[in-house]
């Protein structure tokens, strides 16, 4: 019973998920016809790219305003050699979706090191001076 009960909350979670994320596909065909179709399901994986960019945005204007900005220099350098490098082995590895998927996992990872490194940053400055 219980059993039966985990898979349905499953599968709605699923549902859930692929509902939210369909309209790229929808979207894309709507305007661009049916031939980008396969740029619908790329969009579909790089729209989690915005929630990065969002999510670190605080940080980004800190850190400027603060003067960390060779700090966040270096890691957007190193998130980008880590990205050209993955979006090679998971192009050979996964076909054109790879490199949506290489790019959600730098910038996904890029973005929670930025906001630990600059928060750790600030904490040893704010320990100095205090």
């Amino acid at each position: 019973m219980c059993l039966n009960i985990c898979n349905t909350t499953q599968k709605q979670k699923k549902n859930i998920i692929n509902t939210k994320c369909d309209f790229a596909i929808d979207l894309f065909v709507y305007l661009f016809t049916d031939d980008f179709y396969l740029s619908g399901e790329i969009f579909r994986v790089l729209v989690f790219f915005i929630c990065f960019t969002w999510a670190t945005l605080p940080y980004t204007i800190f850190a400027q305003a603060v003067g960390y900005e060779v700090l966040i220099l270096k890691i957007y350098v190193f998130m980008a050699f880590l990205n050209v490098f993955l979006n090679i082995l998971f192009y050979d590895i996964y076909g054109l979706i790879g490199i949506a998927y290489s790019t959600i996992i730098v910038y996904g990872s890029g973005s929670i090191a930025q906001c630990i490194l600059i928060h750790r940053r600030f904490t040893l400055d704010y320990a100095k001076n205090a």
